[in-house]
């Protein structure tokens, strides 16, 4: 569990609390494509240099404006290790939710029942999401905001797993490089993965944005949700 899930999770107990089931809806979607963009990120700035000239061109003409089942393929494409589509569970749900997107969630207004029915194929798909093995993804995981480099050390805030703390935070160069202005995850002690450009916060944890497509494809602008 990461932050930015948590903060969602409070969000998705909350609404469940109050009953307000089109809200809980928009929520378990967010939280799973949430998901999506994470494995993206991760797997873009460990991988994309790892693969051949061909996936590469796959891949940088898939990300100027990816669908939901197109972020899907870039993943598997960028997987090189197969540390996430090597688990049968994961693998099914990741598959699957592209689809189930467009059959339950994409037709506008839908009646109590199914609501009530999308929520929970979404949740038995992110159920299969926890059961897997894969500790870049179910570790607890710090974001890091690296802000800047004063010195022999890099500065920023830590916005802690469990979805309330943040804290300043520091870093000698000689343990790890990082590019600043950058998003990265943290696993344990002195284990980092970028996740920028693909996931942002601004405001102190406050304002959060997600990948959305490649605005401008000469300058790499990228547009956000």
């Amino acid at each position: 569990m990461d932050y930015i899930r948590k903060q969602i999770e409070q969000r998705i107990d909350f609404l469940s609390s109050i009953g307000d089931k089109t809200g809980l809806i928009s929520h378990h979607q967010s939280r799973f494509e949430y998901i999506l963009i994470y494995i993206l990120g991760y797997l873009w700035n460990k991988n994309q240099r790892r693969i051949d000239e061909e996936d590469k061109e796959y891949i940088f003409q898939g990300i100027i404006k990816p669908t939901i089942g197109g972020i899907v393929s870039l993943c598997r494409k960028l997987d090189v290790d197969k540390e996430f589509f090597k688990d049968g569970k994961l693998n099914k749900a990741i598959e699957k939710y592209p689809s189930l997107r467009n059959e339950l969630l994409g037709h506008g207004y839908s009646f109590e029942d199914s609501i009530e029915s999308s929520i929970t194929a979404i949740q038995s798909l992110y159920e299969s999401v926890l059961s897997a093995n894969v500790p870049a993804l179910n570790s607890d995981i710090d974001i890091i905001h690296v802000m800047s480099l004063e010195g022999d050390y890099y500065k920023g805030i830590n916005y802690k797993s469990d979805g309330n703390t943040y804290l300043p935070w520091n870093c000698h160069k000689n343990i790890c490089t990082f590019m600043t202005n950058s998003i990265y995850g943290s696993i344990g002690l002195n284990e980092y993965f970028r996740l920028s450009p693909f996931i942002e916060l601004f405001g102190y944890g406050k304002e959060i944005y997600i990948f959305n497509c490649i605005e401008e494809k000469l300058l790499g602008k990228v547009k956000y949700n």
